[in-house]
């Protein structure tokens, strides 16, 4: 029974973690042409990240800090 509750346990966590989480993602453009290594930077936090070759980025989030 024990086994079962810490299995309960570990999927509410991973739920909790996958379902406050938002992915926030777009391109960089400039003069209709991509913009690599552009840094990326949400304000008042530490998250960030920069564009990659064809100026796309992806930063995953906790919902709340935006």
């Amino acid at each position: 029974m024990s086994r079962f509750y810490s299995l309960i346990k570990i999927s509410a966590i991973f739920f909790l973690k996958v379902s406050f989480s938002q992915e926030i993602k777009g391109n960089i453009y400039f003069d209709r042409k991509p913009l690599p290594n552009v840094n990326i930077k949400i304000n008042e936090t530490t998250k960030g990240t920069s564009s990659d070759i064809n100026g796309k980025f992806k930063i995953i989030v906790k919902i709340g800090i935006l």
